[in-house]
């Protein structure tokens, strides 16, 4: 048995609370680290989502367009035939356009991760003297768990 104050094992010197040991400072620069990791890795995908989903039903409409034009001249003068295949062009480029911007928004805020967020990470790491296993737990007890910060962040410490 091992008494209540002991922060080491008596035998092999292991810490016997594995909490990170950080001054209260040093926590508040990591929250703040993490949270604006965070915001920049949002904020880069969803700004290239946007600007995906907008180009692409901007494309579909206009591809969609011509091709209304070339039916209604070629095949058919039926309004009614027309609008079906209207309604149809129109689903087709909102789900090709969801798609891209979907992709847009993945790959983005991966270059994002790669390019800002992990070398910002690694300095605080290894100025404070963290690990990636830490900084992975202390991003999520603040992060939602859906977080694009906790899931590249948590590859890069299955990596390590």
């Amino acid at each position: 048995m091992v008494p209540a104050e002991e922060v080491e094992c008596l035998r092999c010197g292991a810490p016997l609370d594995d909490s990170i040991q950080i001054s209260d400072s040093q926590e508040a620069v990591l929250q703040e680290l993490i949270e604006n990791s965070h915001q920049k890795l949002v904020a880069s995908g969803t700004s290239a989502a946007e600007i995906a989903f907008g180009t692409g039903c901007t494309l579909g409409l206009l591809v969609g367009g011509l091709l209304m034009v070339i039916i209604f001249f070629a095949i058919t003068k039926t309004l009614t035939i027309l609008a079906v295949i209207l309604f149809i062009l129109i689903l087709i480029s909102f789900l090709v356009s969801s798609t891209l911007a979907n992709r847009a928004r993945q790959a983005t805020t991966r270059t994002s991760y790669e390019r800002e967020v992990k070398p910002e990470i690694d300095q605080f790491i290894t100025e404070y003297g963290l690990s990636q296993d830490e900084f992975n737990d202390q991003a999520a007890e603040i992060l939602p768990s859906d977080s694009p910060l906790l899931l590249y962040s948590s590859r890069q410490g299955k990596q390590v």
